[in-house]
């Protein structure tokens, strides 16, 4: 657009203000206009009380967007404003150091606790319960933050054997794992603890009468067995004539077979011949007879019109 000079005035030029709005967060929206106003990218916001002109921008109607001090992750549920957000007041749940109870903590409280607060805080005031890593027993500490102190330390008694299992001691549950990380794992056999004492005479005079003892019973086991199992019987060789004897027999059984086979078909095919032939005998002989009574038959006599004709 051009003007003299002298006529110069503002104008809209028909694109977005874009000055800093009041909230110092967002930016005008509406059509170039007179700006009343004027922020720049270093602008503090100030509070509406304080302001003394009137502004000419938008008024901003957009939610909060800035990031909560001490982080928190709820967003501000306020309408863009100045100054710092509200505290959080979001439930925050948070389970206690043992996993046994959970504990509920405004947002903004619970971001504010020191870590030494925040590890009483969650403390639930009861036994750990805790798995040692080491042993099968369980913390018993009040419920704290980190690895359990008794992993390595367990105060708890413990029963130990020697091999045979005669000599028992009660053992801090400590002194068992220090003893059976040093021992090889062959030397242990059972339960864990047995092996851990050793065997004094007595034992080892028990062992060797055992030993004895399982010896003897496998010895008298193997001999009932030996004793228990029958005789063997042997059978008489057979004679060679016998065999050659029964040879011949059933040679001659399957000729006499074949030979009473062919009879029974020859006998079959001369009653089947005779049969025929008797047969055609009987036929014949009734067809003679047949003719024989049409001869002797008495003849009809021709009639008058058969002779006129």
């Amino acid at each position: 657009m051009q003007m003299v000079c002298s006529e110069s005035s503002l104008f809209s030029c028909g694109r977005l203000c874009g000055n800093i709005l009041a909230c110092g967060n967002h930016r005008c929206q509406k059509t170039c206009h007179d700006v009343a106003i004027p922020r720049n990218a270093g602008y503090e916001a100030k509070l509406p009380g304080n302001m003394d002109k009137i502004d000419s921008c938008e008024k901003c109607t957009l939610t909060c967007q800035k990031i909560r001090t001490p982080p928190c992750p709820h967003p501000c549920m306020q309408q863009c404003h100045v100054g710092t957000c509200s505290p959080c007041s979001a439930p925050l749940k948070r389970s206690c150091h043992c996993g046994t109870l959970s504990h509920s903590f405004p947002c903004s409280s619970f971001n504010n606790f020191i870590q030494e607060e925040r590890d009483k805080r969650l403390s639930c005031g009861g036994p750990c319960h805790r798995k040692l890593p080491n042993c099968s027993h369980l913390c018993s500490e009040i419920c704290h933050p980190g690895p359990c102190k008794m992993a390595t330390n367990c105060q708890k008694k413990v029963s130990v054997w020697c091999k045979c299992e005669r000599l028992k001691k009660e053992w801090f549950c400590s002194d068992v794992q220090v003893a059976f990380s040093s021992l090889k794992l062959q030397n242990l056999r059972g339960p864990k603890g047995v092996g851990l004492l050793s065997c004094d005479k007595e034992c080892l005079k028990l062992i060797e009468e055992q030993r004895i003892k399982e010896d003897t019973e496998r010895i008298r086991q193997r001999a009932s067995i030996v004793s228990e199992e029958p005789p063997k019987k042997v059978g008489r060789r057979k004679r060679h004539y016998g065999s050659h004897a029964m040879t011949e027999k059933s040679r001659f059984k399957e000729i006499t077979q074949s030979i009473m086979k062919w009879c029974m078909v020859v006998l079959l095919v001369l009653l089947a011949l005779s049969i025929l032939y008797y047969g055609v005998q009987g036929l014949y002989s009734l067809s003679d007879w047949m003719n024989e009574r049409e001869s002797k038959r008495p003849r009809k006599k021709p009639s008058a019109n058969f002779i006129m004709h």
